[in-house]
Parts: C-alpha cells; structure tokens; sequence
C-alpha cells in the first residue's frame, strides 16, 4: 500500500520548515500549537518562529525526484489489464514547444489575412513563458486569470493584455473576488468565464493578449468578446482545414520528439508481443496519423493496432451511439459503403 511517506518522495522537495512540521509527531505538534497561541507577545512569537527555523534548516534537503515518475493511487496490476487504448495527438506524437509557436504564427496571419486585424500584429512574437494551460478567461471585462477550486479569483494572477491588474481593481470590478456558478460557464455555458485548458490554450492565450496590449496601446477600440471569439475560430479553422497538420508533415522532425519515437515503438511492439490488444482513437484524419506514425513506428504501424479509428468526433464519440462506423480506403482516401459488423486488424474506420 501507498504510505504518505512516498507520496512525498514524488513532490517536489519541500521547504526547510515544511519538512520539519512534518517530523512532529501528533503530540509536539499539538504543544506546538499551544505554545503558540499562549504567546504572550510579539517577542515571545518571534522567538518560537526563529527556534522551528534553526531547527528546520539543520535538516537535509530532500533529493530532486525522477519528475517523469508515476504514482498510483491504488494498486494495480497492468498484467491484468487486456486492453490497451491510445490518442494519437500528444499521446503517441510528442510534440516539441515550437508546435505552439507554428500555431501562433499561422493564427496570426489568418487573423490578418481572412479577418483584416492590422498587418502590424505579424509582427508580435511568441512568448513561451507568459502563459500556462488551466487561465480562465472573461470575455466581458477582457481578463485572464487564475480561479481556484472554491470560484475565487487568485489575486496577483489577473492580466489585462500583458499587463498586471492590481488587487483593488479587481475587487472592484468583480465586488470581491468570488465568481458565481453562473459566471463559471461549466452549468449553462453562457457565462463570461471561459477556461483555456485544450492543447490550442497556450498560443491563444498568447494572441489574446498580445492583440489586446496593441489595440490597447494604440488607443483602438473594441470588444474583448470579438477577439475572444475572433482567435478561437481561427485556431480551430487552421486546425480543420488541414493547414497545421500540412505545416507539421512539412517538418515533422522539427514538431515531434525524434527520441521518443524509438521508446513508443517499444512499448507497443512489447504489448503487442504479450498478447495484449491495442486501439487507437483519433479525432485527427488517416493521412496525418499515417505520416506520424510512419515517422514514429514504421511503415508497418497499422499490424500493432487491433482497431484504428480516425475522425473520431471526441467527445462526441462516446456520448453518440446512433453514429454506425464506416472503413476508410486508404489508398482512394474515402469511405467504404459496406456496413461495418466487425473490426479488422489493420483496417481503419472512422465516424
């Protein structure tokens, strides 16, 4: 069984005086405890926070950990599992960091180019430092920020185009810092906050507010909705229209990681080899999934896989069941009329 002792051997390594709370036992810390709340004086505190101090920076640092290890919940036995199902985006092909900036660039010059924001956005930069997946996003008041499990805004998180916007604005634009249910998006969907957590989250945060910085910054008018929505359409349109998987087949070696390939190929030619059985569900097209998994596997990518289905539509794949599948010729790269009864290995299908 898991102990919390190797729950924390899997942290990152704690501060000195976390670590040395963590080595009370229940009675010290309890004296502790009222140690502290008998404290007569600011002195007298002082006192007992510079004695844990000392105490806490006597202890060892813990060693860095393997940040790639895995920690299970509950016991488990993969020999039991017979069954063994993959994605093919960010799950067989590992991207590098340069695909967000290919997905930056092009959704800027579509803006520019189908949409007619001002030509001088192609020349904003990617800033791969600025933001990170999980912001919420209010397309009302233009804000980007960080939101808590309890709905409260985590002041010192809330940017306005690049900008940091100081606690008191907050408080006043939101009477506080809670965020009703409502405006959390997750019940209706008409709400104002809109959460960026998909793999298209990083660049679009990065076009929205740098777009919002100049239109900011040369006094241009407009709706933080509009280019909400604006962006978003055009990320998701250079997604389906095929033009990012065209830029990504262009210079594969460039967006994947070429060293991982050899370790995802062993690991399902060893399932494989155990008699275990594998699928692969994509919402990617066949064309794009073969020319990756030709570069990652081989050209016998298909032998390993039991079912292959492309297009799959997620999530709407698992909530539709009146959607019948339909086998995919590969070589005229349309799909089959015949109804499909059975899954063939090596066959692809799609919805």
């Amino acid at each position: 069984m898991a102990t919390m002792a190797a729950i924390y051997k899997l942290r990152k390594p704690l501060s000195c005086l976390s670590k040395y709370l963590l080595t009370f036992s229940r009675n010290k810390l309890t004296q502790y405890i009222k140690c502290r709340r008998n404290a007569s004086s600011k002195s007298e505190l002082q006192e007992i926070y510079r004695a844990a101090k000392a105490a806490a920076e006597k202890l060892h640092a813990m060693p860095d950990q393997e940040p790639e290890a895995i920690f299970a919940n509950n016991e488990l036995s993969l020999s039991d599992i017979e069954v063994y199902g993959f994605d093919y985006d960010y799950t067989l092909a590992t991207y590098t960091p340069r695909l967000h900036e290919l997905i930056f660039t092009l959704g800027k010059e579509a803006l520019v180019e189908k949409l007619k924001y001002p030509k001088a956005i192609l020349d904003l930069k990617y800033d791969s430092d600025f933001a990170v997946r999980g912001l919420h996003y209010d397309i009302k008041k233009g804000l980007f920020m960080k939101i808590d499990q309890f709905h409260n805004i985590q002041l010192g998180t809330v940017y306005r185009g690049m900008q940091s916007v100081s606690d008191d604005e907050v408080k006043a634009l939101y009477e506080g810092t809670h965020i009703s249910i409502e405006d959390m998006n997750v019940v209706s969907g008409q709400g104002p906050m809109h959460q960026m957590v998909d793999l298209f989250a990083l660049p679009e945060i990065t076009l929205v507010s740098l777009i919002t910085e100049y239109f900011i910054s040369k006094n241009i008018t407009y709706d933080p909705e509009y280019v909400f929505f604006d962006i978003r359409n055009t990320v998701q349109g250079i997604h389906n229209s095929g033009q990012l998987h065209q830029a990504i087949i262009k210079d594969i070696d460039m967006y994947l990681y070429t060293e991982k390939c050899h370790e995802t190929k062993l690991l399902l030619e060893n399932l494989s080899c155990e008699g275990k059985k594998l699928f692969l569900v994509s919402n990617s097209g066949f064309p794009f999934i073969d020319h990756g998994m030709k570069y990652i596997v081989g050209n016998d990518w298909r032998e390993l896989f039991d079912v292959i289905i492309v297009n799959a539509r997620k999530p709407k794949f698992f909530k539709e069941g009146y959607r019948p599948f339909r086998a995919y010729n590969t070589e005229e790269m349309t799909p089959l009329w015949d109804r499909v009864t059975s899954f063939n290995k090596g066959m692809i299908y799609h919805q």
